[in-house]
Order: structure tokens, then C-alpha cells, then sequence
């Protein structure tokens, strides 16, 4: 059990275009410390974002160091907030936090990355004995792929993908730690109402004296108050797993999801998952290829598992027989990789540095050893003219990006 000491921040979770503005906006009135450098209205949110531009600007860092983007999240690979790449960003966040929220009042943090990128931020809050509580804003996907459509003319198809990604994501994330769902339209419908269960249920120091009641409602738009049509019309989505999640998440307004509805949660994502990779010709494992061709023309494979960020591959190789070609094929899907080395290991452990020979990436940049493999059958030949021994041959190789579409500044980032 992990145990905090000190002040309790709550996260606003929820898909871009979902109410976490009008959410966040009516609590940034009830006692909340909400960050120094918040982002300025605009035309698509005139009455605020109230998400703090210091963690957007790092989230956007963030998701660069994936090579994705907010709208582009459905390949982050599993586990990425464990690489080495990201140590230094948790320091990033813990020296914001510490700047931008000063004081003892509790945090009130927004921002819909936060539902991708949480595992690295619940590292550092623990680090700073800070307890996390999370509000996860549920709206129903058709009008959030209308509004996404209107601003940034968006397919409802890849909307709704995204939809998905994001709520699983902060469902999964959030899970274990002290949380409610909040349905949008409830919200509409009586905002005061919502605060107070906010304020019982989750963060009794919250203060909302009757001055403060009175200004809640400018938050809420009263064109919106009507309740969406669209609760009929939840099996036009393009997957019934959306339509189903979207059930279970707001039915569960103002409470957790109970064991049952995380079981059902987890069996809709595991098929969502699987759906994604299949219809993208993603593998379950990823892993990689290396073909031996020895002197004698005999040929071994050996596989290995890869994952994001950067790998030492070590493959064992028979010291009877002298190597004449390596084929290396990095991934079994597509992908962007940095070159680091390859080594071979004499019967006598004499190190020796392999260079390769030729590649079949779509795209690179050679100074940075920047390589794009935008087929699922990529390649690095290595040719010997002088045929060598070897016990073992080693391959460090770091991976920066998984899918369907590699991301091609990759190859030109400064870094």
C-alpha cells in the first residue's frame, strides 16, 4: 500500500472535447490551487481550458518522445513510462508542479493527455507523497466526434477510435486510487449538485460558499443543457466495444466502477486491443530476426523479443562453422529505430565491430543513425568477404516507434 503525506491533487481525466474545461472551470472556484500559467481562452473555449500551459507544453514533449501526437495515441507501445528515456522528464514534472503550484491548498491539474501520459506522473507524485484523486469526464462519443470534426476536421470514424484510447486509458491508469466518473450531460443538468458529491465523496476540502454557488452556472453553457439524442443511437458507433464502454462509464456518474464493471471493462479492452492490432497487421509480441548464413551455405534463425526504447540482443552463434552474411530484421511491424552497434565475439572473446552492409529502410538519416522502416519487412544486411568465427553476435539498437505509420521527424529531431 502505498501511503501519502501530504496534499491531495485531483486530475481531471477525459477525452479531449468531453467537459473537462466546464468541469475544471466550476472547480477552479472551490478552493483549488490551479497552477500559475494557464492557458488564455479561445474560439473553441471562450470561457477557458484552465489547463496549466507549463504541463501541456511537457505533455507535448512527452508524446514527441513517442513520436505521436494527442490525436495519434493508439500505438504508444505497453509499459513506455519505464524506459531510461523518460527518467529525466519525471524530474520536469516534479520541478513544475513544485513551481507552478505553490502552498497547501489542494491541486487541481487538466489536461486530456494526462490520460495517455498518467503512468509517469503517478511515479512522481508518490515521489513527492502527493495523493492523487482523479475525476474521469465520460461524454458520449458522437457529439465529441462532431466537436472534434468542427475544430480540427477530424474523420468521426478516427474520433471515436480515439474515444476509446483515451477513456480505457484513464480508466486503467486511474484504477486503485481514490476516483469518480462523471457524466457530462448530469453535469449540465445540475453542476451545483455535481460539486457537492465532488466535495463528499472525494475532496472534503473543497469551499463552496453561496457566493461561489452562484457563479458555478457561468461554466455551463445552457445551449447545452438538453440531453443529447444520441443515447438512442449508441449502435451507430463503427464498434459496439464503444458503445458498451460508454454504458458502463456513464451509468457509473458520481461513483467507481463496481469489480463486475472493471471485469467487463477490461474483457471490451482486451478485444479493442486485439481488433486494433489485427486490422493494422500489428503482432501481439514484437520481436526481431536474425538469419546466420555460415561459409558452408547452412542457415539458422534466431528471435529475440524487443521492446520500446533500448534493447541489448545477444544471439548465440555455433564456433564450429564461420559466419559469411547476418540478415537483421529489426521488428516484425513497422518501425522507427536508432542505430547503436553491433558486435561479434571470437571463440577467444576477441570483440569485433560489425558494420552493415546495406538496408532497406523508407527513410533515414545517417548522421543520427535514424532509420524508418515503413514495411513490416525490414532488413540490415551485413556481408563478410572474409569469412570469421563467432560464439555469440550483439545487437544494441533503440526503438522509437512502433505502427502502422512511423513517425518521420524522427529523422530530423535535434536531439
Amino acid at each position: 500500500m502505498v501511503l501519502f503525506s501530504g496534499r491531495k491533487c485531483l486530475i481531471v481525466l477525459g477525452m479531449h472535447r468531453s467537459g473537462t474545461s466546464a468541469i475544471t472551470g466550476a472547480l477552479s472556484e472551490t478552493g483549488f490551487e490551479i497552477g500559475k500559467n494557464i492557458m488564455p481562452p479561445a474560439d473553441e473555449n471562450p470561457k477557458g481550458f484552465f489547463e496549466n500551459s507549463s504541463i501541456v507544453s511537457l505533455n507535448d514533449q512527452i508524446l514527441s518522445e513517442l513520436y505521436v501526437f494527442w490525436d495519434d495515441t493508439l500505438f504508444i507501445p505497453d509499459g513506455w513510462w519505464k524506459s531510461e528515456i523518460f527518467s529525466g522528464y519525471k524530474e520536469k514534472i516534479r520541478i513544475i508542479l513544485e513551481d507552478e503550484y505553490p502552498g497547501d491548498k489542494p491541486m487541481l491539474v487538466k489536461d486530456p493527455r494526462m490520460c495517455v501520459l498518467l503512468p509517469l506522473y503517478l511515479e512522481v507524485l508518490q515521489q513527492m507523497g502527493t495523493e492523487p484523486a482523479f475525476l474521469v469526464c465520460v461524454r458520449h462519443p458522437l457529439p465529441v466526434a462532431r466537436s472534434l470534426g468542427r475544430r480540427n476536421n477530424m474523420p468521426a470514424e478516427k474520433a471515436s477510435l480515439l474515444w476509446a484510447d483515451y477513456q480505457f486509458k484513464a480508466e486503467l491508469y486511474s484504477r486503485g486510487f481514490s476516483r469518480l466518473f462523471v457524466a457530462y450531460d448530469e453535469f449540465l443538468s445540475d453542476p451545483l449538485q455535481v460539486l457537492y458529491s465532488i466535495k463528499d465523496k472525494l475532496v472534503p476540502e473543497m469551499n463552496i460558499p453561496d457566493e461561489v454557488a452562484g457563479r458555478i452556472g457561468s461554466f455551463v453553457d445552457p445551449a447545452l443543457s438538453n440531453r443529447f439524442p444520441e443515447s438512442n443511437r449508441l449502435y451507430d458507433l463503427p464498434y459496439t466495444g464503444i458503445a458498451n464502454l460508454y454504458t458502463i462509464q456513464q451509468s457509473s456518474h458520481l461513483r467507481d466502477l463496481t469489480e463486475d464493471e472493471r471485469v467487463t471493462t477490461d474483457g471490451i479492452r482486451h478485444q479493442f486491443e486485439n481488433l486494433n492490432r489485427f486490422f493494422n497487421g500489428m503482432p501481439d509480441q514484437y520481436r526481431a530476426a536474425l538469419t546466420v548464413e555460415f561459409e558452408n551455405g547452412e542457415t539458422i534463425v534466431l528471435i529475440a523479443p524487443i521492446v520500446f526504447g533500448t534493447n541489448t540482443l545477444e544471439y548465440p552463434v555455433s564456433v564450429q562453422k564461420k559466419v559469411k552474411k547476418l540478415i537483421f530484421r529489426p521488428c516484425n511491424a513497422k518501425t522507427g529505430i536508432r542505430w547503436i552497434e553491433a558486435e561479434a565475439y571470437g571463440p577467444e572473446e576477441n570483440k569485433i565491430i560489425l558494420a552493415f552492409t546495406g538496408t532497406n529502410a523508407t527513410a533515414k538519416n545517417a548522421e543520427k543513425q535514424v532509420y524508418i522502416f515503413e514495411t513490416g519487412l525490414s532488413k540490415i544486411l551485413f556481408d563478410f568477404p572474409e569469412p570469421f568465427f563467432a560464439s555469440r553476435i550483439i545487437i544494441s539498437i533503440r526503438y522509437l516507434v512502433f505502427g502502422p505509420a512511423p513517425c518521420r521527424k524522427a529523422l530530423w529531431r535535434k536531439d
